[in-house]
């Protein structure tokens, strides 16, 4: 993946991806759902394929505003970018964490598509082009241990994020 589009604002993925745009949120602090399928969709158009090397950055709760996303609103971005044959980055860093008075589970986009795909919205190649990134500082209360999980269903993804990170040793 060599090109991203991000709505966070609180993260540099400048050091992960040689491209990325950042689409700030609405002025509600909500993800700007309209104007993320609108950017796709200039891209789309500028280079067909574009889609194949991209990649749609979520994280909910956004990070920094802290910000929900509704889950149907959620959803329809998800079935949109996938439909398109777009990868997803699922990023957890904050599943879970955010400005509540009581803690309320948020689904995270893997519940979400299988939930597409269950019904027949999504064919199997599309639900796996979604990728969860899990990071363990946030929301399992280890700050500064660099640790995350990677789920990458893609097979030939995976295996070039294999071969990209095989040479990185424990520290």
């Amino acid at each position: 993946i060599q090109d991203i589009i991000t709505s966070d604002l609180g993260w540099t993925y400048e050091h992960c991806f040689p491209s990325v745009t950042t689409v700030p949120p609405a002025e509600n602090l909500s993800l700007n759902i309209e104007r993320i399928k609108s950017v796709v969709l200039e891209k789309m158009a500028a280079d067909s394929d574009w889609r194949h090397s991209a990649a749609v950055m979520i994280n909910n709760p956004h990070n920094a505003s802290g910000t929900k996303i509704p889950t149907d609103e959620l959803k329809d971005l998800l079935g949109s970018l996938l439909t398109n044959d777009l990868y997803v980055i699922d990023d957890l860093a904050y599943q879970d964490v955010g400005p509540y008075a009581d803690i309320k589970r948020i689904e995270t986009c893997k519940e979400l598509v299988h939930d597409l795909w269950k019904k027949g919205k999504l064919t199997g190649i599309q639900r796996d082009r979604l990728i969860t990134i899990h990071s363990l500082s946030k929301t399992d209360s280890f700050a500064g241990a660099r640790l995350a999980v990677a789920d990458i269903p893609d097979n030939r993804l995976a295996q070039q994020f294999q071969k990209a990170t095989e040479h990185i040793l424990p520290n």
